[in-house]
Protein backbone atom coordinates (compact mmCIF):
# COMPACT_ATOMS: atom_id res chain seq x y z
CA UNK A 1 0.00 0.00 0.00
CA UNK A 2 3.32 2.63 0.86
CA UNK A 3 4.44 1.71 -2.47
CA UNK A 4 1.20 2.34 -4.27
CA UNK A 5 0.23 5.78 -2.12
CA UNK A 6 3.95 7.09 -3.18
CA UNK A 7 3.39 6.38 -6.94
CA UNK A 8 0.58 7.70 -7.20
CA UNK A 9 1.70 11.07 -5.25
CA UNK A 10 4.75 11.22 -7.78
CA UNK A 11 2.30 10.57 -10.70
CA UNK A 12 -0.04 13.49 -9.67
CA UNK A 13 3.02 15.77 -8.98
CA UNK A 14 4.21 15.26 -12.07
CA UNK A 15 1.12 16.33 -13.30
CA UNK A 16 1.22 19.41 -11.44
CA UNK A 17 4.61 20.12 -12.69
CA UNK A 18 3.15 19.82 -16.15
CA UNK A 19 0.56 22.61 -15.79
CA UNK A 20 3.60 24.96 -14.09
CA UNK A 21 5.66 24.34 -17.06
CA UNK A 22 2.80 24.78 -19.48
CA UNK A 23 1.41 27.94 -17.85
CA UNK A 24 1.54 29.71 -21.44
CA UNK A 25 -0.24 27.17 -23.15
CA UNK A 26 -3.90 27.23 -24.71
CA UNK A 27 -6.54 25.94 -21.87
CA UNK A 28 -6.69 22.48 -24.38
CA UNK A 29 -3.49 21.53 -23.77
CA UNK A 30 -3.50 22.29 -20.17
CA UNK A 31 -6.91 20.14 -19.76
CA UNK A 32 -5.45 17.42 -21.35
CA UNK A 33 -2.59 17.42 -19.24
CA UNK A 34 -4.90 17.17 -16.20
CA UNK A 35 -7.44 14.61 -17.68
CA UNK A 36 -4.44 11.97 -18.89
CA UNK A 37 -3.07 12.15 -15.08
CA UNK A 38 -6.17 11.47 -13.14
CA UNK A 39 -7.20 8.79 -15.96
CA UNK A 40 -3.47 7.59 -15.61
CA UNK A 41 -3.78 7.82 -12.04
CA UNK A 42 -6.91 4.70 -12.82
CA UNK A 43 -4.41 2.84 -13.53
CA UNK A 44 -1.68 2.74 -11.33
CA UNK A 45 -3.59 -0.30 -8.90
CA UNK A 46 -3.39 -2.65 -11.86
CA UNK A 47 0.30 -2.22 -12.14
CA UNK A 48 0.27 -3.74 -8.53
CA UNK A 49 -1.08 -6.84 -10.18
CA UNK A 50 1.38 -7.36 -12.56
CA UNK A 51 4.01 -10.06 -10.91
CA UNK A 52 7.65 -8.72 -10.21
CA UNK A 53 10.93 -10.74 -9.19
CA UNK A 54 11.60 -10.00 -5.81
CA UNK A 55 14.95 -9.29 -5.09
CA UNK A 56 15.58 -11.02 -1.47
CA UNK A 57 18.71 -9.64 0.78
CA UNK A 58 18.86 -11.84 3.67
CA UNK A 59 20.67 -11.43 7.16
CA UNK A 60 21.19 -13.85 10.10
CA UNK A 61 19.73 -11.74 12.01
CA UNK A 62 16.85 -10.75 9.95
CA UNK A 63 15.85 -14.22 9.54
CA UNK A 64 16.18 -15.22 13.39
CA UNK A 65 13.91 -12.74 14.32
CA UNK A 66 11.58 -13.51 11.63
CA UNK A 67 11.42 -17.14 13.40
CA UNK A 68 10.74 -15.73 16.93
CA UNK A 69 8.14 -13.39 16.22
CA UNK A 70 6.11 -14.03 12.76
CA UNK A 71 2.90 -14.54 14.45
CA UNK A 72 3.14 -11.16 16.72
CA UNK A 73 4.39 -9.46 12.54
CA UNK A 74 1.32 -10.60 11.26
CA UNK A 75 -1.15 -9.93 14.52
CA UNK A 76 0.44 -6.16 14.15
CA UNK A 77 -0.11 -5.71 10.62
CA UNK A 78 -3.60 -6.88 9.34
CA UNK A 79 -5.35 -5.00 12.08
CA UNK A 80 -3.99 -1.40 10.95
CA UNK A 81 -4.14 -2.56 7.44
CA UNK A 82 -7.87 -3.61 7.50
CA UNK A 83 -8.86 -0.47 9.35
CA UNK A 84 -7.42 1.44 6.59
CA UNK A 85 -8.90 -0.37 3.86
CA UNK A 86 -11.76 0.21 5.71
CA UNK A 87 -11.61 3.64 6.12
CA UNK A 88 -10.64 4.25 2.65
CA UNK A 89 -13.20 2.19 1.50
CA UNK A 90 -16.51 4.40 3.01
CA UNK A 91 -14.88 7.48 1.69
CA UNK A 92 -14.91 6.18 -1.82
CA UNK A 93 -18.41 4.72 -1.26
CA UNK A 94 -19.94 7.85 0.09
CA UNK A 95 -18.60 9.61 -2.92
CA UNK A 96 -19.78 7.07 -5.58
CA UNK A 97 -23.03 6.96 -4.23
CA UNK A 98 -23.31 11.26 -4.33
CA UNK A 99 -21.68 10.88 -8.14
CA UNK A 100 -24.88 8.72 -8.59
CA UNK A 101 -27.34 11.02 -6.83
CA UNK A 102 -26.04 13.81 -9.02
CA UNK A 103 -27.02 11.52 -12.58
CA UNK A 104 -30.22 10.83 -10.66
CA UNK A 105 -30.80 14.45 -10.62
CA UNK A 106 -29.82 15.38 -13.86
CA UNK A 107 -31.91 12.52 -15.13
CA UNK A 108 -35.21 13.74 -13.03
CA UNK A 109 -34.44 17.36 -14.83
CA UNK A 110 -34.97 15.18 -18.21
CA UNK A 111 -38.15 14.28 -17.06
CA UNK A 112 -39.42 17.75 -17.23
CA UNK A 113 -37.71 19.71 -19.81
CA UNK A 114 -39.14 20.76 -23.17
CA UNK A 115 -37.44 20.09 -26.26
CA UNK A 116 -36.30 22.79 -28.32
CA UNK A 117 -34.46 22.42 -31.55
CA UNK A 118 -32.14 19.24 -30.38
CA UNK A 119 -30.02 18.80 -28.92
CA UNK A 120 -31.34 21.96 -26.81
CA UNK A 121 -34.01 21.65 -23.99
CA UNK A 122 -35.51 23.87 -21.53
CA UNK A 123 -35.81 22.75 -18.24
CA UNK A 124 -35.38 23.87 -14.26
CA UNK A 125 -31.67 25.00 -14.45
CA UNK A 126 -29.99 28.29 -13.13
CA UNK A 127 -27.45 28.27 -15.60
CA UNK A 128 -26.83 25.81 -19.06
CA UNK A 129 -25.45 22.93 -18.69
CA UNK A 130 -24.64 19.65 -20.37
CA UNK A 131 -25.69 16.70 -19.56
CA UNK A 132 -25.72 12.62 -20.76
CA UNK A 133 -22.76 10.54 -21.46
CA UNK A 134 -24.11 8.50 -24.19
CA UNK A 135 -26.71 11.19 -25.82
CA UNK A 136 -25.48 14.63 -24.07
CA UNK A 137 -28.12 17.60 -24.32
CA UNK A 138 -28.19 21.29 -23.67
CA UNK A 139 -30.36 22.48 -20.59
CA UNK A 140 -31.27 25.76 -20.86
CA UNK A 141 -32.87 27.99 -18.10
CA UNK A 142 -36.42 28.67 -19.12
CA UNK A 143 -35.96 32.41 -18.76
CA UNK A 144 -32.98 31.78 -21.22
CA UNK A 145 -35.90 32.68 -24.04
CA UNK A 146 -36.04 36.11 -22.93
CA UNK A 147 -32.48 36.80 -23.21
CA UNK A 148 -30.89 39.07 -25.73
CA UNK A 149 -29.60 36.91 -29.36
CA UNK A 150 -26.07 37.28 -28.35
CA UNK A 151 -26.40 36.22 -24.97
CA UNK A 152 -28.07 32.93 -26.10
CA UNK A 153 -26.41 32.40 -29.09
CA UNK A 154 -22.87 32.69 -26.74
CA UNK A 155 -24.67 30.23 -24.01
CA UNK A 156 -25.42 27.87 -26.90
CA UNK A 157 -22.01 27.45 -28.16
CA UNK A 158 -20.40 27.17 -25.07
CA UNK A 159 -22.43 24.65 -24.24
CA UNK A 160 -21.90 22.78 -27.65
CA UNK A 161 -18.06 23.07 -26.89
CA UNK A 162 -18.24 20.59 -24.15
CA UNK A 163 -20.56 18.18 -26.08
CA UNK A 164 -17.96 18.34 -29.01
CA UNK A 165 -14.83 18.39 -26.49
CA UNK A 166 -16.09 15.37 -24.78
CA UNK A 167 -15.53 17.02 -21.52
CA UNK A 168 -19.08 15.04 -19.54
CA UNK A 169 -16.37 11.78 -20.40
CA UNK A 170 -13.21 13.65 -18.78
CA UNK A 171 -15.65 15.33 -15.66
CA UNK A 172 -16.98 11.43 -15.19
CA UNK A 173 -13.31 10.20 -15.19
CA UNK A 174 -12.24 13.28 -12.87
CA UNK A 175 -15.05 12.35 -10.31
CA UNK A 176 -14.27 8.42 -10.40
CA UNK A 177 -10.50 9.66 -9.20
CA UNK A 178 -11.39 11.90 -6.12
CA UNK A 179 -13.67 9.17 -5.49
CA UNK A 180 -10.93 6.26 -5.46
CA UNK A 181 -8.26 9.41 -4.10
CA UNK A 182 -10.48 10.98 -1.94
CA UNK A 183 -7.67 10.89 1.16
CA UNK A 184 -5.35 12.58 -1.64
CA UNK A 185 -5.34 16.87 -1.80
CA UNK A 186 -3.05 16.58 -5.38
CA UNK A 187 -6.26 14.58 -6.90
CA UNK A 188 -8.72 17.37 -5.92
CA UNK A 189 -6.57 19.85 -6.93
CA UNK A 190 -5.95 18.41 -10.39
CA UNK A 191 -9.62 18.05 -10.37
CA UNK A 192 -10.52 21.86 -10.08
CA UNK A 193 -7.93 22.87 -12.21
CA UNK A 194 -9.16 20.49 -15.00
CA UNK A 195 -12.65 22.00 -14.58
CA UNK A 196 -11.13 25.56 -14.57
CA UNK A 197 -9.15 24.93 -18.15
CA UNK A 198 -12.37 22.96 -19.25
CA UNK A 199 -15.03 26.04 -19.15
CA UNK A 200 -11.40 28.26 -20.50
CA UNK A 201 -11.04 26.28 -23.54
CA UNK A 202 -14.84 25.95 -24.29
CA UNK A 203 -14.90 29.88 -23.90
CA UNK A 204 -11.73 30.03 -26.88
CA UNK A 205 -13.70 27.80 -29.04
CA UNK A 206 -16.49 29.97 -29.17
CA UNK A 207 -14.53 33.18 -29.78
CA UNK A 208 -12.23 31.27 -32.31
CA UNK A 209 -15.68 30.33 -34.04
CA UNK A 210 -16.18 33.71 -34.81
CA UNK A 211 -18.03 34.95 -32.26
CA UNK A 212 -17.19 38.79 -31.34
Amino acid sequence: MFVLLLKLTLFLLAGLIALVATRKSTAATRHLICISTLAGSLLLPLGMLIPSTPIAIRTNALDAAVRRSPAITHAVALPWLSILLGIWAFGTSLLLFRLAVGYWRVSRLMRTASPLNPPLYHAEVNVPVVSGLIKPVVLLPRASSEWPEWQRSAAIRHELAHIERKDLWANFLANLACAFYWFHPLAWTLAAHLRTEQEAACDATVIHSGFD
